[in-house]
């Protein structure tokens, strides 16, 4: 799986949703989720499976992995903080 311009926004998509149903009692339809995000409900709920098994069922982020990739967004962040955005402000 290679991740591109073409079905990045795929990816985060079914990855946001899955994890509003991990975190959340209540959470929206999948149905609701693919009207969002402009892709068939279909497509989305085999997305949410293959997300799924990629990941072995295992949604909890370990807090070392979390740490690793908070500190590498920081520094990231601090390397560029003059940015047109500003973020790091």
């Amino acid at each position: 799986f290679k991740v591109n311009s073409l079905n990045v926004h795929r990816l985060m998509l079914s990855s946001i949703m899955v994890a509003a149903k991990f975190l959340d009692d209540v959470y929206y339809s999948n149905e609701f989720w693919a009207k969002i995000g402009g892709v068939p409900n279909a497509e989305l709920n085999t997305l949410e499976l293959e997300f799924l098994f990629l990941t072995n069922f295992d949604l909890q982020v370990k807090r070392g992995l979390y740490d690793k990739y908070r500190t590498a967004l920081l520094e990231w962040d601090s390397d560029n903080s003059n940015n047109s955005l500003g973020i790091g402000d």
